[in-house]
């Protein structure tokens, strides 16, 4: 158990025990700041000495992992915790059991299967945080299908080529967004959209792309309302989709990310169910999940493994409760929803939690149901953390490091750590798990 000290490192090279949990990053800058620390008394000489020769660790597995699908994990927490609350989406007044969830999930599954879309096809979805998005993560993945998450702040050269890249079939999308018209920025592309009947659309741009699912009450032409394909769902298909589900293997390709893009054009992540299960797994079990109900306020985009994967996922793992404030952050509504719906637990980047503190000075919201919180996706600074712990309750914080390709966390911190040791820190490598600096040690 070692302790890995990585402040501002930039990749890290991360590979999990079996063949399908793995994960492998270039690290080339700024690896000679990492770090490991033993903190087993057998390994230290003199009661402390750093292992900056050490380029490698692996943490064993305590336990099997998961052999499970996400559609595996709809159906148990249905069964356990129907009638826990799974989504509260508060800018869109939903409230949702874990019950009703699973039937909106195994329609929408079987709509889905009912366009002829084969096991494997991929499914991109263009959308900020809503109901919707949770019904699709688990949906596509319950026939088969391959999500492609596609970034909300992507213009059209991105998009086309996202779309073309992964050979997408579908794309589910909402109508607008800030200042985003995705149906518009799909026409510009393709604006055989306008003269197409919904399914049959033949694009010279994006020759692959059959269906335009539309999240919203306005009707476009060459489109459908994801409501009505909801609504038309027979019995016989419900029957058709479980027959899809129960044939899936767990180690089958399920999900696809856009990481980086910064240099150049994005660059997709494969995923499997086996690799977004069992870290989800994980992830609850540091987060201390299976202790306690947690009622998560969820800042993060869904776009990423932060929300999709530490979030939903990791809450239907263990029936935890999911409250979207807003379609994409806001302080205030952060705010709210903590105040009305007694968040226990808060997840964020340091950037959010910097507007959240800010907006809470001098207010009069009820935060004393907070007691957890966490910080990943950006260097977390040490005073913020001390004023999340104080001025937000959030008593038990934790660090995340992580990348996507690795499903994506690789580290964690454990508040039962001495608070110094942690605070500077990315934590410790999780279970099943191996790290290697691959840079070159000056």
């Amino acid at each position: 158990n070692s302790l890995c000290r990585a402040p501002g490192l930039s990749a890290m090279a991360g590979k999990c025990m079996t063949t399908t949990l793995r994960a492998s990053l270039d690290c080339r800058r700024l690896a000679s700041r990492l770090r490991f620390r033993a903190l087993d008394d057998r390994i230290l000489v003199g009661g402390q000495r750093a292992l900056g020769g050490l380029s490698y660790h692996h943490t064993p597995g305590k336990q099997p992992l998961l052999p499970l699908t996400l559609g595996d994990v709809v159906d148990r927490v249905a069964d356990k915790h129907g009638d826990n609350v799974a989504i509260v989406s508060c800018h869109q007044s939903i409230r949702k059991t874990y019950s009703e969830w699973k039937l909106d999930i195994d329609r929408l599954a079987a709509a889905l299967a009912s366009l002829r879309l084969q096991v494997g096809s991929k499914v991109a979805m263009i959308a900020p945080n809503m109901y919707e998005w949770s019904i699709v993560q688990f949906a596509t993945a319950k026939v088969g299908l391959i999500l492609v998450n596609i970034n909300t702040a992507y213009q059209v050269p991105e998009l086309e080529y996202c779309l073309n890249r992964t050979d997408s079939e579908a794309v589910i999308l909402s109508q607008r967004f800030a200042r985003q018209d995705y149906y518009r920025m799909l026409l510009e592309i393709a604006p055989e959209i306008e003269s197409s009947t919904p399914g049959f659309l033949k694009s010279i741009r994006l020759p692959k792309l059959r269906h335009i699912i539309c999240i919203g009450d306005e009707r476009k032409q060459g489109t459908v309302l994801f409501a009505d394909l909801m609504e038309s769902v027979t019995n016989e298909q419900l029957r058709d989709m479980q027959a899809i589900s129960s044939k899936l293997q767990f180690d089958d390709p399920i999900n696809l990310q856009f990481t980086s893009g910064t240099t150049g054009k994005p660059k997709a992540a494969q995923l499997s169910h086996f690799n977004l299960v069992n870290n989800a797994y994980l992830i609850g079990q540091l987060f201390e999940l299976d202790k306690e109900h947690e009622v998560i306020c969820l800042n993060v985009p869904m776009i990423h493994c932060y929300g999709c994967v530490g979030g939903t996922l990791a809450a239907s793992l263990f029936g935890s409760t999911i409250v979207m404030p807003a379609p994409s952050f806001k302080a205030e509504a952060a705010l709210d929803c903590i105040h009305s719906e007694k968040c226990t637990f808060i997840y964020g980047t340091p950037t959010m939690y910097i507007d959240i503190l800010h907006h809470f000075q001098g207010s009069e919201y009820d935060i004393s149901s907070v007691r957890r919180a966490v910080m990943a996706g950006a260097p977390c600074p040490p005073e913020v953390i001390r004023r999340v712990m104080t001025e937000l309750n959030g008593r038990r914080f934790f660090i995340l490091y992580g990348a996507t390709e690795a499903s994506p966390v690789i580290t964690g911190t454990c508040p039962d750590d001495p608070l110094d040791d942690w605070m500077h820190s990315v934590g410790r490598p999780f279970q099943h798990t191996e790290i290697k600096n691959c840079g070159q040690r000056k």
